[in-house]
């Protein structure tokens, strides 16, 4: 362990090694102490103090029209983090060509003919990466992934002058450097245009794509807090965005009603599947009734399943 100082208030600092930012116990100023950029080069997404967190949570308890009828719910844990991710606006030169079947009306028949597209331009996106190598929940992600388009105050963390101690979260480490963040962004990108364009038709026949730009790429802390509550003796999980107290996850208790509609719902489509099966196999076949049947099965499984579980998922 190394001992070092706050370089806003002097007080002492304990870190660990291999930690890349540490907050001061003291006053909450973030000390950048490793990595190879300086804090003028680290932006931050003000977050929204605990106090502030909590009354939202309730806010939307209150209005949610399932958890509302619950009049036991309970907080038991409220934590948040700032998590890092890179973040820049990529340029890329797109070079393609893909097939499509059009039918024509030939006499009394159709036809099919292959047709051969092409398309050049140049691409501009906004993307992201975390900075860590695992994220642990995908809406972590999404709150992360949803700063490509949000825009708003950010701070660096030079800036002395904001009023750090109200909020005094957790700075994750950055496991991905700027260089290594570079070439993954680039490759993600120019996989996402390739699986455009071979959305366009049945087979993609040439693409290339090469980067010819790369604007404003930025290290950002972005604010998620996490609450858990407890309702009849479950715990469930609520996520928020720290700066504007957006909730992008929750999971909740499932009411007695949506118990009873959901079984009902799973025993009707296993009712109904043996007299869909046999119209399917005289209409379409054997193989294709099968089919079906399995994926009739697979809906009637997963709803039944659903109406035993403690729990559903609302997302943003």
């Amino acid at each position: 362990m190394a001992s070092l100082s706050c370089k806003r208030c002097g007080a002492p600092l304990t870190v660990d090694p291999e930690s890349l930012i540490t907050v001061c116990d003291y006053c909450g100023f973030p000390n950048v102490i490793g990595g190879d950029f300086s804090s003028e080069q680290v932006y931050v997404v003000p977050s929204q103090p605990r106090e502030a967190v909590v009354n939202r949570f309730m806010e939307v308890a209150r209005s949610d029209p399932q958890l509302s009828r619950f009049s036991d719910v309970e907080i038991l844990e409220v934590s948040g983090a700032y998590f890092p991710a890179w973040y820049a606006t990529l340029k890329a030169s797109v070079t393609a060509s893909w097939y499509t079947t059009v039918w024509e009306q030939r006499g009394k028949t159709m036809v099919s003919r292959r047709v051969l597209h092409q398309d050049k331009r140049v691409y501009s996106r906004r993307v992201f990466l975390p900075a860590k190598r695992r994220i642990p929940s995908e809406p972590i992600r999404d709150v992360l992934a949803s700063y490509t388009v949000k825009t708003g105050k950010v701070v660096t963390l030079s800036q002395e002058d904001f009023d750090w101690e109200k909020i005094k979260l957790e700075f994750l480490g950055v496991e991905i450097g700027r260089l290594e963040a570079l070439r993954i962004m680039a490759d993600k990108f120019v996989d996402a245009l390739r699986d455009e364009y071979r959305g366009r038709g049945e087979s993609l026949d040439f693409f290339s794509a090469q980067i010819t730009d790369t604007l404003d790429l930025t290290l950002l802390y972005v604010p998620v807090w996490t609450v858990s509550y407890v309702v009849n003796d479950s715990v469930y999980t609520a996520i928020f965005d720290g700066n504007d107290l957006s909730c992008v996850y929750r999971s909740e208790p499932l009411t007695s009603t949506e118990r009873i509609m959901r079984f009902s719902m799973g025993i009707m489509l296993s009712l109904i599947s043996g007299p869909l099966f046999a119209a399917t196999a005289t209409l379409a076949g054997f193989e294709s009734s099968l089919l079906f049947l399995g994926m009739l099965g697979l809906a009637g499984y997963s709803i039944t399943k659903s109406s035993i579980e403690s729990a559903r998922v609302e997302k943003a």
